[in-house]
């Protein structure tokens, strides 16, 4: 039933931002005419005045400007406008009318509430990947093959320095699906975050928007504070042991007379910063979705 859930959940969110990531990825396709159209006359020694002449120069300019204008509100847009689809799916879903429909079903609550909050990081993931994607789409079309050959060539040169410099190009990619988890983990984070928010403020008995929003605020300025104390302590107790400062000064020392040593060494702390993001943000979820999951079914009133 958990799967029917999710694959619900993800067809109803899709109805609504298929249309937006089509326009979206139309749009970038549009961009990137316009920047090849000045590229094709600016690498045959026209300036911009001359080009914009030739089809009115006013007319040209605000053309440009009104596209790249709109490029940047959808870029920013969409991104926007998947979180407030995500937070009034799971408001209107959960914690509003539709709630009595939603409850009568045969699932468990937790059930309903991992649906959500699964599908709506994979959903926000997939609303960035199509923002970067547009841009690349635009750039290529820009560049035309020399802007591919130009990717192709810096691939294969990371690829050749990785391995001057000790790494293998194994552990490139090893970092790049450490960052997709990270991301996932950090959005599943942010949602239960925000889902507890909502759970918490719908408690009260008026101004329930009002006090999910403040609940939010709270939370995030308690998880500040705390997470900024147990760095300070560890930091404290990490520079007062005597031994650990003995040791790590001569191993630094030696990283720096070693500069392949430093480059792998760097990457690799990079990959063990991403694994401690990634367990942080698992054990926040979880206590964000265990208390949303009791909240929803002791407490919840509709009314």
């Amino acid at each position: 039933m958990l799967g029917k859930l999710c694959k619900y959940e993800f067809k109803s969110m899709l109805r609504t931002l298929l249309p937006i990531y089509i326009a979206f990825m139309s749009f970038s396709v549009l961009v990137g005419i316009v920047l090849s159209f000045q590229k094709y006359f600016f690498d045959r020694g026209f300036d911009y005045y001359t080009v914009s002449v030739g089809m009115g120069y006013q007319m040209y300019e605000t053309i440009t400007s009104i596209i790249a204008l709109v490029y940047a509100v959808m870029f920013i847009s969409i991104g926007v406008v998947t979180v407030v689809l995500i937070v009034q799916r799971f408001y209107k879903g959960l914690l509003c009318d539709e709630g009595y429909l939603m409850f009568t079903l045969p699932v468990k609550t937790w059930e309903l509430v991992f649906s959500k909050a699964f599908v709506a990081s994979i959903v926000f993931l997939l609303s960035i990947w199509v923002s970067f994607l547009s841009v690349f789409i635009a750039g290529l079309i820009e560049g035309g093959k020399d802007k591919f050959n130009d990717i192709l060539m810096v691939i294969r040169e990371f690829q050749e320095k990785s391995e001057i410099y000790g790494i293998s190009f194994a552990w490139f990619w090893i970092w790049i699906i450490l960052l997709f988890v990270a991301g996932f983990f950090m959005a599943l984070s942010f949602f239960n975050q925000t889902y507890v928010s909502m759970a918490i403020g719908h408690l009260a008995k008026k101004h329930r928007i009002f006090a999910s929003v403040a609940a939010f605020i709270g939370i995030s300025i308690f998880l500040t504070i705390a997470s900024s104390v147990a760095f300070l302590t560890l930091s404290f107790n990490f520079f007062e042991n005597e031994r650990i400062i003995q040791a790590i000064i001569p191993w630094i020392i030696a990283q720096i007379e070693n500069r392949i040593d430093v480059f792998s060494t760097v990457f690799k702390i990079y990959s063990g910063v991403a694994v401690i993001g990634i367990v942080y943000n698992i054990i926040k979820s979880v206590i964000f979705f265990f208390i949303t999951e009791r909240i929803l079914a002791k407490k919840l009133n509709l009314e």
